[in-house]
């Protein structure tokens, strides 16, 4: 399946029963999967990559974009659990997505995180005063990866921006 803009969906919708290995206590789950989609705009696709290797383990599923205007297309048809986006991107950058989602009354409480190789603090604090609830400067930290999508897809989701 694509979208208009051309982008092929890649995952599935998730809250459907499957099994997800705890690897925490060694046994597996009969639980709801939950989607995280990603968008980034490089060919070589290497943040889609190393965010997908990080999180495999915790039984997401993952669906991507390849440009903001895809990902706020496919957030509105799927209603995914996180979005993780790159910063630069051209055209519409990480921040402006965020924005976007958090002024549709539809999508404004799904958790937004922001990843970038750019280490100016200002850039941070545009981030987070755009809405978004999580800031991850690359290289990616794996465990911290980890933790910050954890926590965001079981917070209460009635009220979105940083906690």
């Amino acid at each position: 399946m694509r979208t208009k803009h051309g982008t092929r969906l890649t995952g599935s919708r998730f809250e459907r029963a499957s099994l997800a290995y705890d690897q925490r206590h060694g046994s597996v789950l009969l639980g709801v999967t939950h989607c995280i989609l990603i968008v980034d705009d490089s060919h070589s696709r290497t943040t889609l990559e190393v965010i997908k290797v990080h999180l495999m383990s915790l039984g997401y599923e993952f669906v991507s974009a390849a440009n903001a205007a895809d990902a706020y297309e496919l957030a509105r048809q799927l209603h995914p659990d996180v979005i993780i986006s790159d910063l630069a991107m051209p055209v519409m950058n990480g921040i402006e997505l965020c924005q976007r989602i958090r002024a549709d009354p539809e999508l404004q409480t799904i958790p937004f995180v922001v990843v970038t190789a750019k280490k100016e603090d200002h850039i941070r604090r545009d981030a987070f005063a755009a809405g978004v609830d999580g800031f991850v400067r690359k290289p990616i930290e794996p465990a911290r990866l980890r933790l910050l999508v954890t926590e965001l897809i079981n917070r209460p989701r009635s009220v979105a921006g940083p906690r």
